[in-house]
């Protein structure tokens, strides 16, 4: 089952009366682009063809088709959490790193990959000692 990002239950009553304006506050609320926004209050028949293509023009004019106000930009979530998670893993409950590959649903080497910085050291080799 597909779970929209924006509910038509829950964001309808809010597309009402679409201007740039409500859009951006919108976009704050949802978390959403603006063009995204647009996009499902025409879904939704809250916009007819004629407003879409209008809003997506006054979009247009004021250059938020190519870039929208920075100013609106959702702030980049923190990862760091993911790291210690995996470190947590590893190193307390001894889950290996092909373990953490199908636990997160990837392919080893895209593991690998993604979270080689996050891995805790391995310390099997403290045990190593040359031998002549």
């Amino acid at each position: 089952m597909k779970i929209p990002l924006m509910p038509a239950e829950d964001i309808r009553p809010s597309l009402n009366r679409i201007t740039l304006t409500k859009l951006a506050d919108l976009k704050r609320y949802w978390k959403v682009s603006m063009q995204s926004l647009i996009m499902r209050a025409h879904e939704l028949g809250k916009i007819t063809d004629r407003q879409r293509k209008s809003l997506f023009a006054k979009m247009s004019a004021s250059g938020y088709r190519l870039r929208e106000p920075i100013e609106l930009d959702v702030p980049g979530e923190d990862v760091k959490l993911i790291g210690e998670m995996i470190h947590a893993h590893m190193e307390g409950l001894g889950f290996s790193k092909e373990d953490m590959a199908s636990a997160l649903a990837y392919h080893i080497n895209e593991f690998l990959e993604l979270y080689a910085m996050d891995l805790p050291k391995n310390n099997s080799d403290k045990n190593l000692r040359v031998v002549k």
